[in-house]
């Protein structure tokens, strides 16, 4: 049924979803029309207990066979509460692009957000050296990341301040 309805959608001349999404890729000047947007986003419970989400959308939808949960496997060994953000978004990039073996042919999003900010997009830079075909995956998917800053504080909410989007070249 979404499929069915996000298919009409898209052939009706005055339509907001389309319009919304070629918004999208005006305002952040990317290569493609954002027909599918992966955000991936680190959780834990006082340090332990880490895990990833990655959710979906497709043509403006929630996408669900596209969801992932990521039990974050990097950390699991180191005793204690530890949370590292850096290396558990570095595992889920892995492990959602498949960057260790596979040679199969992956579906791509044509943007991937990570939550964070400008420091969460240098993970891109050391995996980029250490897996080349991610520089073909990047030839396809827009990185972005997106930081709250000033806008994570209530105060800072109610007077205006907004979050930051930050973009991987």
């Amino acid at each position: 049924l979404d499929s069915y309805i996000a298919s009409t959608t898209f052939d009706i001349e005055d339509n907001l979803t389309q319009d919304l999404l070629w918004e999208l890729q005006k305002r952040y000047d990317l290569t493609r029309f954002p027909y599918q947007i992966e955000c991936v986003d680190i959780s834990h419970l006082s340090g332990s207990y880490i895990s990833g989400w990655l959710t979906c959308m497709r043509e403006w939808l929630l996408y669900k066979p596209c969801y992932r949960h990521y039990k974050i496997k990097t950390l699991e060994n180191i005793k204690g509460n530890y949370s590292n953000d850096f290396l558990s978004l570095q595992e889920i990039i892995v492990r959602r692009f498949w960057l260790k073996t596979s040679n199969d042919k992956i579906e791509l999003p044509d943007v991937f957000i990570l939550d964070g900010g400008k420091w969460q997009l240098s993970i891109l830079q050391e995996l980029r050296q250490i897996f080349p075909q991610l520089k073909e995956i990047m030839n396809h998917t827009t990185f972005l990341s997106l930081g709250k800053g000033k806008a994570r504080k209530e105060s800072a909410k109610s007077s205006g301040n907004t979050e930051m989007i930050y973009y991987f070249n």
